[in-house]
């Protein structure tokens, strides 16, 4: 079984939840081919999902490593620095990502939420300038002037009290081609204490938090769900809403927005087009990132074949070309060098690159950073 195989076995493990099983079949897809970024940032999104965050970042880091502007793997680092705490390392990253696409939705929503915990505001309004009377003269109006601002005031200082006193807590979603899930990171909580309702295009209820307080659920959702297909989970790490899409199309963020209007539909076996196009190169990255054994084509190397050809036509320059070079040397190199380029890539954390597998094999790849850097591990 080649990586490719591996990593589509494992697509669907992640699909059907098993993400242990997702997890091996991942490992064992870079272990035959570790130089694949989109193989590092599927098994990031599953160590995420295991609650592993500083391997998730670990291998997000990889993948920036084989491949600087994937968009998500920048994503992934970021998300899971913030869950480790590290806001401010996650902040750092989303505005990397962002330097890439400054209009993706997620990376600045998980950016405002690290300025957020940072104490950090997103944005300064401008000051309104006042009219200032002529010295001498008195507005008629100036009385009543004083009374609206005042009560202005008192008005904004209760809304201030009442934001205070609002709970708020953490929550993070991921999509299937049928579901919405959406985690609420609560711990402890008993289902008599969580009243979840669902409606045709929103979520809403209230749950008592264990160490006190109520939280208040409130979305306005960006698509329509199947309201008597939705799920809720209690688990003792948090609150899992399984939402069922009422079609099955690729949302761009879970709460609606302008940019919420544009979708894109999951393609099935009968409508897939072909790979000629950049709306058919669009439609392949979901299938790879949204496979099922239920509605998705399995030519897994078909579709690969037609990716690779799209990229042979384009002219590569910089970093993409030295990796498609270190591509070329891996696919028609024997047994011996690919062993030997995989020991090396990982065991240096991406500093060295050997072919040598007699001079390899031998110990341990030391790693080597380049002039001017200092290696620093992840783990603390």
């Amino acid at each position: 079984m080649n990586d490719s195989e591996l990593f589509s076995e494992g697509n669907e493990a992640f699909v059907d939840e098993n993400y242990q099983l997702a997890l091996q079949k991942y490992t064992n897809a870079i272990e035959l081919n570790g130089f694949n970024p989109k193989y590092y940032v599927k098994r990031a999104t599953t160590y995420f999902k295991l609650g592993n965050f500083r391997d998730a970042c670990t291998d997000a880091n990889v993948a920036i490593d084989l491949d600087s502007k994937n968009i998500k793997a920048h994503l992934r680092k970021g998300v899971s620095l913030f869950h480790l705490g590290e806001f401010a390392d996650a902040k750092q990253a989303f505005e990397q990502g962002l330097q890439i696409d400054n209009e993706n939705i997620e990376m600045k929503t998980w950016l405002s939420k690290c300025n957020s915990e940072l104490g950090i505001k997103d944005s300064i309004p401008e000051k309104k300038q006042e009219r200032v009377e002529p010295a001498g003269e008195e507005s008629p109006n100036i009385s009543a002037k004083q009374d609206t601002e005042g009560k202005e005031g008192q008005e904004e200082d209760i809304k201030k009290k009442q934001e205070e006193q609002k709970i708020h807590v953490r929550h993070d979603w991921y999509q299937t081609d049928t579901q919405v899930v959406v985690a609420l990171m609560i711990k402890n909580c008993h289902a008599q204490n969580v009243n979840i309702s669902y409606h045709e295009q929103a979520l809403s209820g209230t749950v008592n938090i264990p160490t006190g307080g109520e939280y208040k659920l409130d979305f306005n959702l960006a698509h329509p769900i199947n309201v008597k297909e939705c799920k809720t989970r209690i688990l003792q790490s948090k609150i899992e809403l399984k939402l069922k899409k009422a079609q099955a199309i690729h949302w761009t963020t879970l709460e609606k927005t302008s940019e919420a209007t544009k979708v894109k539909s999951f393609p099935t076996a009968t409508t897939l087009p072909t790979a000629s196009t950049s709306e058919s190169k669009e439609s392949i990255d979901i299938v790879h990132q949204y496979p099922s054994s239920r509605h998705v084509v399995k030519d897994w190397d078909r579709l690969a074949a037609d990716i690779t050809k799209d990229d042979d036509d384009e002219k590569q320059e910089g970093e993409a070309a030295l990796s498609a070079l270190f591509q070329k040397i891996y696919g028609d190199g024997g047994d011996a060098v690919k062993k030997a380029m995989n020991k090396s890539f990982i065991e240096s954390g991406g500093t060295v690159l050997s072919t040598n597998w007699e001079e390899v094999q031998k110990s341990k790849v030391e790693r080597k950073p380049p002039d001017g850097m200092e290696w620093k591990s992840w783990e603390h």
